[in-house]
């Protein structure tokens, strides 16, 4: 069954109401987590979370790996920063969360789960026409904070165009956490998405415009 809307806010207090969402994981969702030992303060808050979230379904496990050592999963997922999630269904989903998930992108990460075990992304026929020319590798990073209601909206659209094509990445980036993207890319304000084919999106676009815009 298709996972058309993103979920409502959902807390991380709130394990009882999580647990009632989680219900809806029907097949395996692997949750991937690259930490480090030096100069990373959210790795081990990041791995509390995911050992909470895993407990609330049978269907989900977690595995960590080191960004520093484990050279050959840091290299098959494409990731370079310290905590970062992948979340994996049938196969990789092309979802990553840069950052722990804490505020409102909990419920993002919750929506990318739930994707995950559907395998279906609930865009439109014409959002899926479109986004199946995309042939060549294309990164998505949104920057998000914790505290923006906003993004979510974001995040759950460019959650759904990476699952659509195996040829996009989705990285919801923690502008909190990171300075250096955010220097990097010029984030003045949240929810912004810098696409690498040099499309750059403020705010919160209705589906249609925002997958035209991603893909000019």
């Amino acid at each position: 069954m298709c996972h058309n809307q993103t979920v409502s806010w959902l807390t991380e207090g709130d394990w009882q109401r999580v647990r009632e969402v989680l219900a809806g994981v029907r097949s395996p969702v692997r949750l991937i987590l690259f930490t480090q030992s030096i100069d990373c303060h959210d790795c081990l808050s990041a791995r509390q979370l995911l050992d909470e979230v895993v407990l609330l379904s049978d269907n989900l496990t977690f595995v960590e790996y080191d960004l520093v050592f484990d050279v050959e999963q840091v290299r098959n997922y494409g990731v370079d920063k310290a905590p970062a999630i992948v979340i994996v269904g049938e196969e990789d989903t092309g979802i990553r969360f840069i950052g722990r998930p804490a505020g409102y992108e909990f419920s993002s990460l919750i929506d990318g789960i739930l994707l995950a075990s559907s395998g279906c992304s609930g865009l439109s026929e014409e959002s899926r026409e479109i986004l199946a020319t995309v042939t060549a590798p294309l990164h998505i990073r949104v920057f998000v904070t914790p505290t923006c209601p906003d993004c979510c909206r974001v995040v759950g659209l460019a959650q759904r165009m990476a699952l659509e094509n195996s040829n996009i990445i989705t990285s919801v980036v923690d502008a909190t956490v990171f300075p250096d993207l955010v220097r990097k890319y010029h984030i003045t304000g949240v929810p912004k998405t810098v696409v690498n084919n040099g499309a750059e999106i403020l705010g919160a676009q209705p589906e249609e415009l925002f997958v035209r815009q991603v893909l000019p």
